[in-house]
């Protein structure tokens, strides 16, 4: 097997895993409920469906945060 295959096959075994499913979504909620704090906090509101979603793909949505609260904090928005 070639270094690729090795690590796909490792990523799969990886993400079938109860353990990492678990811990993806642990991490996620919590991420959503930071989240959804620092967006109250400024006025929006959340539904149940934004929360689905920033659940799912937490580590993009913490990047666009962090990316903005960044750009806020300096001002240059």
């Amino acid at each position: 097997m070639n270094p690729l295959e090795l690590l796909a096959v490792a990523f799969i075994e990886d993400i079938t895993d109860l353990q990492t499913v678990c811990t993806y979504f642990l991490i996620g909620v919590i991420i959503a409920a930071m989240l959804e704090k620092a967006i109250k906090k400024a006025g929006y509101p959340m539904e149940w469906s934004d929360r689905f979603w920033v659940i799912l793909g937490w580590p993009l949505a913490s990047a666009i945060f962090i990316y903005h609260f960044i750009k806020g904090f300096l001002g240059n928005d």
